[in-house]
């Protein structure tokens, strides 16, 4: 059986990942973030529920977890890689990174 793999990609890595239907952006941020400003599309699931709701990310596709600035979405991804996820991507630097260099519109709380 191989390795899961962990994969710790920029904004710039991301953003085309995001036009491909073989990924699922999971925002693991509390709900006041969330609604503070998100990436369109993105399922939210806060890291606290991700143990009870991983069955709600598309088993065939293969998940980006965001967070804040990155270090619940690595959280995120190791357990979801723990969970039996084939592979799992971490934006580096969060939504504070992707603000800066992709989107400055973007509202992060």
């Amino acid at each position: 059986m191989p390795k899961p793999i962990l994969h710790r990609l920029s904004p710039a890595e991301v953003r085309p990942l995001l036009q491909r239907s073989n990924f699922t952006v999971v925002d693991v941020r509390e709900p006041y973030e969330y609604e503070a400003g998100h990436l369109a599309n993105s399922l939210h699931i806060p890291l606290g529920e991700l143990p009870q709701r991983f069955a709600e990310i598309p088993a065939d596709t293969v998940p980006i977890f965001i967070c804040r600035v990155g270090g619940r979405s690595l959280a995120a991804c190791e357990f979801a890689l723990q969970a039996g996820a084939k592979e799992a991507v971490n934006l580096e630097g969060g939504l504070r990174a992707w603000a800066a260099e992709i989107d400055s519109s973007l509202e992060v709380a």
